[in-house]
């Protein structure tokens, strides 16, 4: 595991408007790590141009779910930066 001081992680609004529409159902998140002068995670649109820069490789994704008590969900980005997070239903 990389130790990684500056980041932004990118998370598609589009899929998390569709968790909303669809309630309880389980949903995977699209991130990507990307250099930056502050570690901030920001929802963003699944157009957003910055899906398309170059990533951080080998970043470590921490999420907990709330509502599953205490659910946490760890994966690493692949080479691109960019990494899946599967999400159960709440």
């Amino acid at each position: 595991m990389k130790a990684i001081t500056h980041r932004v992680a990118l998370v598609s609004v589009a899929v998390l408007a569709l968790q909303t529409l669809i309630g309880c159902s389980p949903v995977n998140i699209r991130c990507k790590v990307l250099p930056g002068e502050i570690s901030t995670m920001a929802v963003v649109s699944a157009s957003d141009p910055r899906f398309d820069e170059p990533g951080i490789a080998d970043a470590e994704i921490t999420v907990r779910q709330s509502g599953r008590a205490g659910r946490v969900v760890i994966r690493t980005t692949n080479d691109k930066g960019s990494v899946g997070v599967p999400l159960k239903g709440t």
